[in-house]
């Protein structure tokens, strides 16, 4: 994986000042309409070089997968995906900060084209050096549409 200091020229220097401008980042730039595919260049911009994604990726999947950044771009996409479109929209944010560390919890609807929604919980933890914000790690779980997260 290639990831320098420098932000990719096609996300705004914005994302990266604060924890909460670079999670909504990771939202907008997960989504895409029928046909396209992630921002994936400027979506790999937002996180360090030893980042660690623990995820369950897709609301069947029997366990959660602890992941590199090249491991769950080569996984999020399924075929099917790129002809429907997905998008995945937050619904609630909580942030907590000291000094160069930040944590953030995020609730989420998942939707895949026009079919099923599902929820979902993010957590985040970021650092801020180089004079900006990294997303280090994410963990997250789905459930289905009618669940709860607790």
């Amino acid at each position: 994986m290639v990831n320098t200091n420098e932000i990719p020229v096609d996300i705004s220097p914005t994302c990266v000042e604060s924890p909460e401008a670079i999670v909504d980042a990771i939202y907008e730039l997960i989504s895409f309409g029928p046909g396209g595919d992630p921002a994936w260049r400027a979506f790999r911009g937002l996180f360090a070089e030893q980042c660690v994604l623990a995820l369950r990726l897709f609301p069947g999947d029997p366990a959660i997968s602890i992941l590199s950044l090249d491991d769950y771009v080569r996984k999020q996409v399924r075929e099917d995906m790129k002809e429907e479109g997905y998008a995945e929209r937050p619904l609630e944010r909580s942030f907590s900060r000291t000094g160069d560390i930040a944590s953030a919890t995020v609730r989420f609807e998942m939707l895949f084209g026009a079919g099923e929604t599902y929820l979902g919980l993010d957590q985040f933890q970021m650092v801020r050096r180089e004079g900006r914000w990294w997303i280090v790690a994410v963990t997250g779980e789905i459930k289905p549409g009618d669940a709860t997260l607790a």
